[in-house]
């Protein structure tokens, strides 16, 4: 932590998984239950950013066409931009509505106050990189980059 702020990614955990006779590592994101505060909130809201609308039959709302960025054909920067802060936009309305369901057992440090847009940088054809700063209740901020 440098200047009150977290540089982090998606907290991962390793898992042996054994298949006949064979054991591999598996990274998958934790399940919520060893993360806290900041790293909680962000790995709640990339599952709505990067979950695509529609995919889960039970809730089809839920969910933004984030994901299907590396498959898009934007030509201006400025449409790409309007792109993106439409999906975190979106992503930032439904973690509100879902945050607000679990706000009676929430702390003030797992409350996302605000979501930021710090960059949007294009690699190559098929590469954009956005970056996201997370301030929870207690004003606390994490900087997040995700890359498609």
């Amino acid at each position: 932590m440098a200047n009150g702020v977290l540089k982090s990614g998606v907290l991962m955990e390793p898992r042996f998984k054994k298949a006949g006779g064979i054991t591999r590592v598996i990274y998958e994101t934790n399940p919520y239950d060893k993360a806290t505060g900041l790293l909680r909130i962000v790995q709640k809201f990339s599952v709505v950013l990067l979950t695509t609308k529609g995919s889960d039959t039970v809730r089809p709302w839920f969910g933004t066409l984030f994901s299907l960025l590396p498959q898009m054909n934007i030509g201006k920067k400025s449409d790409l931009d309007v792109f993106v802060r439409d999906q975190v936009n979106d992503a930032k309305a439904q973690f509100d509505i879902l945050q607000n369901e679990d706000r009676s057992t929430l702390s003030a440090d797992d409350y996302l106050n605000n979501v930021e847009i710090l960059g949007i940088e294009v690699v190559n054809t098929n590469n954009v990189v956005v970056s996201l700063r997370f301030t929870s209740a207690t004003e606390q901020a994490l900087e997040y980059s995700l890359s498609s």
